[in-house]
């Protein structure tokens, strides 16, 4: 039988500290390493700075106002007695993910905090009660990735009950969850700290690190989490982390990284010798076809951060993208794609075509040089 690693020792030792130190980095080394066992592992992240807990009347969620002395010891017992030591837990949360499989000692009160935990709660809690047994609970389906594109690796009864969880002694209720990648076990510590507290991650947060915070939380429906991450990839978005923010383009929140995409579209200069210029062809030459094709064939006005001035594109306005279109085909170096002027309705527009798309009823005419 596995016994719970122990991380008591990595996290502060009250909350009080985590408050008079907000500035305290998140330590991913000691979450990843108390997670070690193959399913079993803490779930809370090292030196995260605490907010109190919402009642939804008062405070901002941004920059909320410190909690008074009488809910310290309740706060600090709550986030170290439950959630690191999963002390009287009546809930194991089953997490799957292509990068990583842990098992949560967790409490239904507190996952009830979240609408997708609570109705599934409720349907466990109907379920059980026409049971003779909570043994005799069949397992409902995973929250989370409703079709996943990887292998599902979930325990059983059977391999939780090795690793130390037998239901009805141990836990109560038993919640799947199935994520996309890329879902880390550290962005699931500190979606299981916003539960318990409200936490909120730190402004200094790595790309990588909030794209698999916003993946979980997206998954499982956790809008304040989502929201807040959300404006620290708007704020962090530039050419140099615009790369680590590219996985976003196959979620939910693919608006975040296209906005961008779409104004560096809009600024940039009609001359390719331009500081940053070639960067933006690198950056372009990485997006998937139907991005690509879908930002380079926007009229320029539509863009955002166009301008009032780009009411109605200028021939030097076209050129420079029928130029820049050319340049970022030549960087993908697939000789299937090229880029052509469609004309049509008195006007015309850059067109990008595959050998696929010229069977398509509207002429084309490719122009050379």
């Amino acid at each position: 039988m596995l016994a719970a690693p122990s991380t008591a020792a990595a996290l502060p030792d009250t909350l009080d500290q985590q408050y008079h130190h907000p500035a305290a980095p998140f330590d991913t080394a000691s979450l990843s390493s108390a997670m070690s066992s193959p399913y079993l592992g803490a779930a809370a992240p090292s030196a995260v700075a605490l907010p109190p807990l919402a009642n939804g009347s008062s405070g901002s969620a941004a920059h909320p106002p410190p909690p008074s002395e009488p809910l310290l010891p309740v706060m600090d017992h709550v986030y170290t007695h439950g959630l690191v030591g999963g002390q009287f837990a009546d809930t194991v949360l089953c997490v799957a993910a292509p990068s990583f499989a842990k098992v949560y000692p967790v409490h239904a009160l507190l996952l009830s905090r979240v609408p997708a935990f609570r109705d599934r709660l409720l349907a466990l809690r109907s379920s059980g009660l026409m049971l003779p047994s909570p043994a005799a609970m069949p397992p409902l389906p995973p929250l989370g990735v409703t079709s996943p594109t990887h292998v599902v690796m979930l325990p059983d009864d059977a391999a939780l009950a090795g690793l130390g969880f037998v239901r009805g002694r141990d836990y109560l209720w038993r919640i799947d969850v199935v994520l996309p990648a890329p879902a880390s076990d550290d962005a699931m510590g500190m979606v299981l700290s916003h539960m318990y507290s409200m936490a909120l991650p730190p402004p200094s947060m790595a790309p990588e690190l909030a794209v698999a915070v916003l993946t979980v939380a997206s998954a499982l429906g956790i809008a304040p989490l989502v929201d807040h991450v959300a404006m620290h990839v708007q704020a962090s978005l530039s050419l140099d982390t615009l790369p680590a923010y590219l996985p976003l383009l196959a979620s939910p929140l693919a608006h975040l990284v296209t906005a961008f995409l779409g104004s560096l579209l809009a600024a940039l200069p009609p001359n390719p010798a331009a500081a940053d210029y070639a960067r933006v062809v690198k950056a372009y030459a990485q997006l998937p076809w139907a991005l690509l094709k879908m930002l380079l064939e926007t009229p320029h006005h539509q863009l955002p951060q166009a301008g009032a001035a780009a009411g109605h594109l200028t021939p030097l306005i076209e050129h420079g993208r029928f130029d820049f279109a050319k340049r970022v085909l030549v960087a993908r170096g697939r000789p299937d794609e090229s880029v052509c002027y469609a004309f049509e309705n008195g006007g015309s527009n850059v067109k990008l075509t595959r050998l696929a798309d010229r069977k398509a009823k509207k002429k084309m005419w490719k122009i050379d040089g």
